[in-house]
């Protein structure tokens, strides 16, 4: 898929003040369609705006530089593009959310044509048509319409209207397009993993909106937004009491210079219920800000309660944090209560995400993993890999430093295309970077990954060098020919190995 570059109206974003976007269509917002390049689920509206805004090197795809962002916000990225590892799973929530928050102005920006942009690239992605299966495992096509068009802005209208959902996760196709299980498997549904840890982010003020983004003093989470309670009043970006604060005495922005501010009215001194805290009339027994003493602050999640910070409700204190006992893997259940390698915490109880065996306190994938290949315990002999729970020979003896990197610097960086400031994709390939670049770095395809250890087939850069299975850019290397064969069978059998750095 290609890239679009686009522009947006940054004074239509910070407004976000259309108005209502219409009625919810849910059974066709949340009827999943099949990317016909290895099989992998969307909803229609996810995957227009995946091909059309956050695909590829511009404008809304993340870690894209200035330039090729065509003015958009850099907080805005829009790459909803379905996550087929664990850890992708905070960049699709970001993603997720960013549209449902900005939804009226995304809606807008794409009506009047600046989004995808006038211009080539713009008017490649506004006609983006990449074929998807209507059904998993069948050959019948369900083309997505141009963004603009009337189609095109229906589909976007009623995915935004019901809620921007989007599939989480799935499983890469193992044999023939379309041939997959859907998976929302790494938590229940609302909830994100983060830090192995199921979430709800839509209520949780330690992982609000998104992992690690934390509610601050004063603020509790509400539909994915810090948000200020307790009778404070937002002034900017901070939560003040209106009643008490010197810089905001009864409005925002309202001084009371060197005198003091209580029950919101400047004064020349403290009532006698009250202790001055920097010119503040507070009540130490209730205020989070200053909870019995001046600039004791209560942190998030915590409330002052007869002079004391204590967890809010639905939290636990475990030395010196609120934690939820139902949803933390360091303290599931119980305080020091940690779960296992891999393992999330829900309902208290430690467990393995579906797709995963516990092996001895380890979450292990019985399909691919040559320690556990079919059962726990069930090792690969020497040189052999994991391929659907069966071990296999992986070839010839192959490593990074010695057989791979020299491939990959003399045929992609020698001639500049995955080398200098700016390498094709993004990907350098040049010697002391490629190994970081490629293990577990999602590719732009699908949310296939370039490199997962153990898995030959289902890493996109064996797709990228034997040209099969490609749905991004064109077969590497791109003077026109394949890799010799004995080249491709020692990056095959590094990949089958485990893909070590060695």
């Amino acid at each position: 898929m290609v890239g679009p570059k686009g522009i947006l109206a940054l004074a239509a974003f910070a407004c976000g003040c259309a108005g209502d976007l219409g009625p919810c269509d849910e059974a066709a917002a949340t009827s999943p369609i099949y990317y016909d390049e290895g099989g992998f689920p969307a909803y229609p509206g996810q995957a227009l705006v995946e091909v059309s805004c956050g695909a590829g090197t511009f404008c809304h795809a993340s870690g894209i530089p200035p330039e090729d962002r065509f003015g958009a916000p850099r907080s805005l990225d829009l790459d909803v593009g379905v996550a087929v590892e664990p850890s992708e799973l905070e960049r699709l929530a970001h993603a997720r959310r960013a549209a449902w928050n900005m939804r009226h102005a995304i809606y807008e920006q794409v009506a009047a044509g600046a989004m995808p942009p006038s211009g080539a690239a713009g008017d490649t992605a506004a006609s983006a048509s990449a074929r998807y299966r209507a059904h998993p495992g069948t050959a019948e096509e369900r083309r997505l319409p141009p963004a603009r068009s009337a189609e095109g802005l229906e589909m976007l209208r009623n995915w935004l209207a019901c809620g921007a959902h989007v599939i989480e996760a799935t499983e890469g196709a193992s044999s023939g397009v379309g041939d997959i299980a859907p998976r929302i498997a790494v938590c229940p549904e609302g909830q994100a993993a983060c830090d192995g840890a199921c979430v709800d982010v839509l209520s949780n003020p330690a992982q609000c909106g998104a992992c690690g983004v934390s509610c601050g003093a004063g603020q509790e989470c509400v539909e994915g937004a810090c948000r200020c309670t307790n009778g404070l009043a937002a002034c900017g970006v901070e939560c003040v009491d209106l009643q008490t604060d010197v810089a905001h005495c009864g409005a925002c922005a309202s001084e009371c210079g060197d005198r003091f501010c209580a029950d919101g009215t400047c004064a020349d001194a403290c009532p006698a219920d009250t202790t001055d805290c920097g010119g503040s009339c507070v009540r130490l027994d209730r205020n989070l800000a200053n909870c019995g003493g001046c600039g004791n602050a209560c942190g998030a999640g915590e409330a002052c309660e007869a002079s004391v910070c204590s967890c809010a409700a639905g939290f636990d204190r475990c030395a010196d944090a609120c934690v939820d006992l139902q949803i933390s893997a360091s303290h599931c259940g119980g305080c020091e209560q940690p779960c296992g390698d891999g393992a999330i915490c829900a309902g208290g109880v430690c467990g393995c995400p579906a797709g995963l065996t516990d092996c001895s306190g380890r979450c292990t994938d019985l399909q691919s993993d040559p320690t556990s290949c079919g059962g726990c315990g069930a090792a690969c002999a020497s040189g052999e890999g994991c391929v659907d729970g069966g071990c296999v020979g992986c070839g010839p003896e192959a490593s990074f430093a010695g057989d791979v990197a020299p491939i990959l610097d003399r045929s992609c960086t020698g001639s500049g295309c995955h080398s200098g400031a700016r390498p094709a994709a993004s990907l350098a390939l040049s010697t002391g970077r490629a190994y970081d670049e490629l293990i577990g770095t999602p590719a732009s395809c699908g949310g296939r990954t370039l490199v997962v250890p153990g898995d030959v087939e289902g890493s996109y850069l064996w797709s990228k060098l034997t040209g099969v299975g490609i749905c991004s850019g064109t077969q590497m290397p791109k003077r026109g020919e394949s890799l010799p064969d004995a080249e491709l069978a020692l990056i095959q059998s590094w990949i089958c190995r485990g893909a070590a750095n060695d």
